[in-house]
């Protein structure tokens, strides 16, 4: 990928929404949902029965937060599925999505880079599966 040629796309921080996925996260999630604040209100947290405030804290930050069911196991698929349903509920006209772990902090510029880069090579989805971080285009059905 030649990212020094790809351009950072006009607006491309309301073509873009984020799900993060967690438990007990805590501080680790303050820090998440920091690295990701200029893509808010499009961020949803999905939370899977945390007991040390990390649905508060996204609340406060300003996400929408998904508390998963303990009806069904939890899953990370399953984190992802439901906040990216979420996602779609609040803003389907959404270009991209960018999947991350509440303990991870995504890279400045990595979005704008990222979408430059997708808006340009439309056969091209973008992954870090070791960070779990995926970028992918939104389907619309």
């Amino acid at each position: 990928m030649d990212t020094e040629r790809s351009q950072p796309t006009p607006g491309s921080a309301s073509r873009i929404g984020v799900v993060l996925i967690g438990r007990n996260e805590g501080d680790r999630l303050t820090q998440c949902i920091r690295s990701v604040s200029s893509l808010l209100p499009w961020v949803v947290y999905v939370d899977s029965a945390s007991t040390d405030g990390s649905v508060f804290l996204a609340r406060s930050a300003g996400a929408d937060v998904v508390e998963l069911s303990m009806d069904t196991a939890f899953t990370a698929a399953r984190a992802r599925n439901e906040g990216f349903a979420r996602l779609r509920q609040l803003k389907p006209d959404l270009a991209y999505v960018q999947f991350l772990d509440g303990d991870c902090e995504l890279s400045s510029g990595w979005i704008e880079i990222a979408v430059a880069f997708l808006d340009q090579h439309s056969d091209v989805a973008a992954r870090a599966l070791s960070i779990t971080i995926v970028i992918h285009k939104a389907v619309r059905s």
